[in-house]
C-alpha cells in the first residue's frame, strides 16, 4: 500500500470518527427517521382525506377551483374521487416504503422533524380544499386521463428506483463498482445508467401526473416546490457521488455522461 493510499484511509476513518460522535453528541435534538416520515406521510393521506369529505368554506379563486374554464363539468365528481385516490395511492406508497424499504443510517434533525409534517400537512390541506365542494369543476376529462397515466408512470418508476437502492445496499454486488474507502455502490442498472436520481424524476413525474388531473394552483405549487427541492438534492447528490467515485485508489470511476435528473440534458 502506497504512502498516499495510507495517508487517504487515515483522513477517511478520522472523517467517519467525527461524524459518529456529532451523531451521538446531541440526540435529543435528533428524531426516529422511520417514526418521523411514517406520521408525516400517514399524516398526509388522512388530512387529505378528511378534508375531502368535509363541507369547507369557499376560498377565493384561485386558491380554490380549477384553473382553467371547464370543458366537462358533469366529470368534475369523478375526477375529484380520483384525486383523492391518486393522492392516496402515493402517500400510502411511501409510508410502505418507510416501514419496508428504506434503510435509515441516521437520525432526522430536529428542524426536519418538525419542517416536513408541516410542509406536507399543510399542501395536503389546501390542495384537497382546492377541489372540495361542488364549485369546483374539472378541466378536461382527457386531461385527468392523460394525468392519471402520467401519475401511475411516476409511482412505479419511483417504487421500482426504492426498490433498486435497496438492493444495492443490501445484496453482494460486483466488487468494480464498490469504493473500498465507504462500501458504498455506485448505483447503476437501468435508469441509474443514465442518471443520478431517477426516483426524483419520477417523484416529479408523478406530480406532473395530478396536476393535470386537478389543474389547482395549490397542485401547481406542490409541483413547482418538489422541482425545485429535487434539483438541488439531484445536483448535490451528483456532485456527491462524482467525488466519491473518482476512479482513484481502486474506487471506481463514475460515468461522466450520466447526468442529474434528465438523460443527456441534465
Amino acid at each position: 500500500m502506497t504512502t498516499d493510499r495510507v495517508e487517504h484511509s487515515r483522513v477517511e476513518e478520522a472523517r467517519l470518527l467525527v461524524e459518529k460522535a456529532t451523531d451521538k453528541s446531541m440526540p435529543s435534538l435528533s428524531c426516529d427517521p422511520v417514526l418521523i416520515n411514517f406520521l408525516t406521510y400517514a399524516g398526509t393521506s388522512a388530512l387529505f382525506t378528511a378534508v375531502f369529505f368535509t363541507d369547507m368554506p369557499h376560498l377565493p379563486y384561485p386558491i380554490q377551483d380549477c384553473l382553467l374554464n371547464s370543458q366537462d363539468p358533469k366529470s368534475s365528481t369523478r375526477v375529484q374521487y380520483l384525486a383523492l385516490a391518486l393522492w392516496n395511492i402515493h402517500f400510502l406508497r411511501r409510508t410502505i416504503e418507510v416501514l419496508f424499504v428504506h434503510i435509515y443510517k441516521r437520525r432526522m434533525p430536529l428542524v426536519e422533524c418538525i419542517g416536513a409534517p408541516l410542509y406536507y400537512w399543510f399542501l395536503a390541506l389546501f390542495i384537497s380544499w382546492s377541489i372540495n365542494g361542488d364549485s369546483y369543476q374539472t378541466f378536461s376529462l382527457i386531461s385527468a386521463i392523460i394525468g392519471t397515466v402520467v401519475f401511475l408512470v411516476g409511482e412505479a418508476g419511483n417504487a421500482w428506483c426504492h426498490l433498486k437502492l435497496r438492493f444495492f445496499r443490501t445484496k453482494e454486488q460486483d466488487a468494480s463498482l464498490v469504493s473500498p474507502d465507504t462500501g458504498h455502490i455506485m448505483p447503476h442498472g437501468v435508469f441509474f445508467n443514465h442518471i443520478s436520481c431517477p426516483h426524483y424524476t419520477f417523484e416529479i413525474t408523478t406530480w406532473i401526473g395530478f396536476f393535470l388531473v386537478v389543474w389547482t394552483m395549490p397542485s401547481a405549487l406542490l409541483l413547482l416546490f418538489t422541482v425545485i427541492t429535487l434539483i438541488i438534492y439531484a445536483d448535490k447528490k451528483h456532485t456527491a457521488y462524482i467525488d466519491e467515485f473518482d476512479g482513484e485508489y481502486s474506487r471506481p470511476l463514475y460515468p461522466v455522461s450520466r447526468r442529474r435528473l434528465i438523460p443527456f440534458v441534465f
